[in-house]
């Protein structure tokens, strides 16, 4: 990744045209991993609060980004100890988490948010 900068290309008919995301201009993104949805999306918070947050296509390059650099969650609602409403995904950068992905969820009765930190998984 040169100079903080990642190829969003994904290849074929979804490739991005070469755009490149510059990390310095990002202050959080998170992506669904088992969404009921089927959203393919990345959720971007940009650092300058005065631009609307944006979504981008999931690409390889970037999940894996994510994924590395970052931290799995999941949302659930309050039958989480004996239900199955689970939806996972990942959040970067780790350190700055936020309520950002179950305030999407609220809609759908997600009130609760876990972090999984050194193999385990914690409230937020």
């Amino acid at each position: 990744m040169k100079d903080n900068k990642i190829n969003l290309g994904g290849g074929g008919v979804d490739d991005t045209c070469g755009i490149k995301l510059d990390l310095n201009k990002v202050e959080s993104m998170f992506f669904w991993e088992n969404d009921h949805r089927k959203s393919s999306l990345v959720f971007i918070q940009p650092t300058d609060h005065n631009v609307e947050n944006w979504t981008t296509t999931k690409t390889p390059n970037l999940t894996k980004l994510i994924r590395e650099n970052g931290v799995r969650f999941y949302t659930c609602d309050d039958d989480y100890e004996d239900g199955d409403d689970y939806r996972y995904g990942y959040f970067y950068p780790a350190k700055e988490i936020n309520h950002d992905p179950v305030d999407f969820m609220e809609g759908d009765g997600h009130i609760h948010m876990f972090v999984r930190e050194e193999g385990k998984y914690k409230p937020l």
